[in-house]
C-alpha cells in the first residue's frame, strides 16, 4: 500500500513537472503566477504584422507588467467582487460561450439546408388533424396512428384528395387538401423539411407542427431562378369579391393589355391605371425582391418572361394583373446572407438543433447513463402525493439516482426541485427529465470551457482583466484628472511654459447685432458684464420668442482661422457682414504668447495631467507590488 501511494505521488509530481515545462511561469506579480501561454497569447494578438505600433519583446514585456500591476491593484481594491463587475463579465461570457455550446457541424448543415430552402418552390396538399402542443403522449400517438392508417390507404390506391376532404380538419378540405405553392423557406420548418426531401407524388410520414399532425403530399417542385425586378398593373378584385367586381377588373385589365399591344407605354399606364398605390408614380416598378415576396402566380409569370417583356392578364388573390419583367439576378451567395440564415434558424426548433446534437455527443463523451426504472419510480411517487410543493422534496430524497455522467449525478431531489419550479408547464415527466438532463450536461460543459479550449480561457481572462483595467484607470487617472480642478490648475501653473503658442489668440465674445441702435445699447451693457454672464444677460435683454436682435459667440479664436476676428481684432483680411446681424463688436483680450489660465487650453492640460497621474501611479505600483520575471522562459518567443 505504501509503495502504491508513493507511486501515485511520484506520478502526480512528474505530471506537474511536465506541465510546468510545457507552460512555465514567466512573470510573478505579488504572488500571482502568469504562464507563458497567457503572455504569448496577448503578445501575438497585439503584435501582428499589421500592427501600427509593433514593439519588440522587451518593450511589450514592460507594458504587460504595467498592465498586470494595474489589474493587481484593482483586485486589491475588491473591484472584481462588485456586482457591476460580475454582471458585466457574465454578460460577455454568455456571448462568448454560444459557439462552444452548439455542434458546429450540425449547425452548418442546417444553414446549408435553409439556403437550399430559398431556392425551391413546392406545391403541397395535406391532411391535418389538429393537436395541442402540450397534448398527452397517448393523444399524440392516437393521432399519429390515425394518419399512418390514412397513409397506408393512400399507398394502397385510395385517392388523397377524397380522404383529405373527409378527414382534414382545416379549410383545405374543401379543395382536396391542396394548400398552394410556397417557397420552402416561407413554410414552418417541419412541413418545409418534409416537402423539400420528397419527390413529386410522394406522401410523407406524419409530420408534427405547432398546428398538429400532417400528412404532406408533394404535388410539384419548381426551382427558383433568382431575385427579380418587376413592375405590374393591378385591377383590384380581392379574393371573396362579388363576381361583378371580378368581371369588371378582368374587363379593365384586358382593355389595358390591348393598349399595351397597340404600343402605349407600360410605365405611363402603370401610373395612370393602377390600383396598387405603392407603385403608382414609379412606372409600376417594384424594387428588387427575393423569391417568395409576392404570390407564386405573380412570380411564376415573371420567371416565364424575358427581360423587358410583359405578361398577358392573369388572376391572383389580389385581383387581375399584367406584370413586366425588368431583370433577374442570381440569389446572393450563402456567405453573404449567413447572418440572415442564422436568424431564420433562431425562429423555430432549429435554434435548438445544434445544441441537441452537442448534448448527444457529450452524452457519449461523458458516458451518460440514465436509469429508466428510477425515473418510473419518481413518476409513480407523484401520483401518491397530495401536496407536491410541501412533500415532493422529502419524498425524492429517498428515491434513487436518476442519471450519472462524468463525475456528476442527477438525483431525484435535484429533478424534484426543477419539476416543482416548472410543474405547470410539464405535460410529460420523461420529456421534462430529458430537458433537465440536457441543462445539467450543458452546464457542466460550460464550467469546463476554459479547461477544454485554451483560446476561450485566454479570451475570458482578457475580458476579465480589461474590465478591471478600465475601472481602476478611470478611478486613478481618467476621471480623476477631469474632476480635480485644483490639481489641473496647479499642474498648469507648474508647466505654463509648455503651453506657449506661435500665433496670438483672441479670447472673448463676438456680439452680433441687428442694427446700430441695438449695438450701441448692447456695447454699453456689455462693458459692465463679466464673461460668464455676458451672453445670458444680453440675449435675455434683447431677444424674445418673436424677435432676435442679438447673437453672441464666445471662445478662443486663433489669428488666421476666423475671418471675423481677423478683421475686427487682428485688422487683417476681408469679412462680409451678414444680413440678419450686420453690426458686430467684440469684448475680450488678445493673448499673444500663451494662455492666461488652464481653461484656455483645458483639453491639452487634462491630457497632460492624465499622463502625469499615470506615471506617478505606475511608480507607486512598482514600489507596492513585487515583480519577478523569468526571462529564460521567454527566449523561444524572441525567435518568432
Amino acid at each position: 500500500m505504501r509503495n502504491f501511494l508513493l507511486f501515485c505521488l511520484l506520478s502526480f509530481v512528474l505530471v506537474n513537472v511536465r506541465v510546468q515545462a510545457e507552460d512555465p511561469v514567466v512573470i510573478n506579480i505579488n504572488g500571482e503566477e502568469i504562464l507563458r501561454s497567457e503572455f504569448e497569447y496577448i503578445w501575438k494578438k497585439n503584435n501582428t504584422e499589421n500592427s501600427l505600433d509593433k514593439k519588440n519583446l522587451d518593450e511589450y514585456l514592460d507594458l504587460f507588467v504595467i498592465f498586470k500591476l494595474k489589474v493587481a491593484e484593482a483586485k486589491a481594491q475588491g473591484l472584481d467582487t462588485t456586482q457591476a463587475f460580475i454582471s458585466e463579465l457574465r454578460g460577455y461570457r454568455n456571448q462568448l460561450t454560444a459557439p462552444y455550446l452548439t455542434d458546429k457541424q450540425a449547425e452548418e448543415k442546417l444553414i446549408d439546408e435553409a439556403y437550399a430552402f430559398m431556392n425551391q418552390y413546392v406545391d403541397l396538399s395535406h391532411i391535418l388533424i389538429p393537436l395541442d402542443k402540450n397534448a398527452a403522449p397517448q393523444d399524440s400517438l392516437a393521432v399519429y396512428n390515425k394518419l399512418m392508417e390514412l397513409r397506408n390507404r393512400i399507398l394502397n390506391g385510395e385517392d388523397f384528395a377524397r380522404l383529405a376532404a373527409e378527414y382534414s380538419q382545416d379549410n383545405s378540405a374543401t379543395d382536396g387538401g391542396r394548400i398552394g405553392t410556397f417557397l420552402c423557406s416561407r413554410l414552418v420548418y417541419p412541413i418545409a423539411k418534409a416537402a423539400f426531401y420528397s419527390k413529386p407524388g410522394e406522401i410523407s410520414l406524419p409530420v408534427r407542427s405547432s398546428f398538429g399532425y400532417h400528412l404532406i403530399k408533394l404535388n410539384a417542385k419548381y426551382q427558383v431562378p433568382g431575385q427579380y425586378i418587376s413592375g405590374h398593373i393591378l385591377q383590384s378584385a380581392p379574393a371573396g369579391s362579388p363576381q361583378d367586381v371580378v368581371d369588371k377588373a378582368k374587363q379593365q385589365i384586358t382593355e389595358i393589355w390591348g393598349l399595351l399591344e397597340s404600343g402605349q407605354d407600360f410605365a405611363q399606364l402603370a401610373d395612370t391605371r393602377n390600383d396598387d398605390r405603392y407603385v403608382v408614380g414609379k412606372g409600376g416598378k417594384y424594387q428588387e425582391l427575393g423569391p417568395g415576396s409576392l404570390p407564386f402566380e405573380y412570380e411564376q409569370q415573371i420567371f416565364s418572361l424575358k427581360d423587358g417583356e410583359y405578361s398577358q392578364p392573369f388572376q391572383t388573390d389580389y385581383g387581375w394583373h399584367i406584370v413586366k419583367r425588368f431583370e433577374i439576378t442570381p440569389l446572393p451567395d450563402k456567405e453573404e446572407i449567413r447572418e440572415e440564415l442564422m436568424n431564420t434558424l433562431q425562429r423555430d426548433e432549429r435554434a435548438q438543433a445544434g445544441k441537441k446534437a452537442l448534448v448527444n455527443k457529450l452524452k457519449k463523451d461523458y458516458a451518460y447513463q440514465s436509469d429508466s426504472k428510477a425515473l418510473a419510480q419518481f413518476e409513480q411517487s407523484l401520483a401518491g402525493l397530495e401536496n407536491l410543493d410541501s412533500t415532493l422534496q422529502a419524498q425524492a430524497a429517498n428515491l434513487p439516482v436518476l442519471a450519472r455522467f462524468e463525475h456528476n449525478t442527477i438525483t431525484s431531489a435535484d429533478f424534484a426541485e426543477y419539476y416543482l419550479q416548472r410543474k405547470s408547464l410539464i405535460s410529460s415527466v420523461s420529456a421534462a427529465f430529458e430537458e433537465y438532463a440536457e441543462q445539467r450536461i450543458l452546464a457542466y460543459e460550460d464550467s469546463r470551457l476554459e479547461e477544454k479550449y485554451p483560446e476561450f480561457g485566454h479570451l475570458m481572462r482578457e475580458y476579465h482583466d480589461g474590465i478591471l483595467l478600465f475601472e481602476i484607470s478611470n478611478q486613478k487617472v481618467w476621471e480623476k484628472a477631469v474632476e480635480d480642478q485644483e490639481g489641473l490648475e496647479a499642474y498648469f501653473k507648474a508647466n505654463k511654459a509648455s503651453y506657449k503658442w506661435d500665433k496670438p489668440r483672441f479670447k472673448g465674445a463676438l456680439i452680433h447685432c441687428a442694427d446700430e441702435a441695438t449695438a450701441k445699447k448692447a456695447k454699453k451693457m456689455a462693458g459692465k458684464l463679466k464673461a460668464d454672464s455676458l451672453a445670458i444677460v444680453l440675449k435675455r435683454t434683447f431677444n424674445n420668442d418673436s424677435t432676435s436682435l442679438i447673437k453672441v459667440e464666445q471662445g478662443l479664436y486663433v489669428m488666421g482661422e476666423y475671418a471675423l476676428t481677423d478683421k475686427l481684432v487682428f485688422k487683417s483680411g476681408e469679412w462680409t457682414p451678414g444680413k440678419s446681424y450686420p453690426v458686430v463688436f467684440t469684448k475680450g483680450k488678445v493673448l499673444k504668447k500663451g494662455p492666461e489660465e488652464y481653461s484656455d487650453v483645458r483639453g491639452a492640460v487634462i491630457g497632460d495631467y492624465q499622463n502625469h497621474l499615470e506615471k506617478e501611479w505606475i511608480k507607486e505600483l512598482k514600489q507596492k507590488y513585487p515583480v519577478s520575471i523569468f526571462g529564460e522562459h521567454l527566449q523561444s518567443l524572441r525567435t518568432q
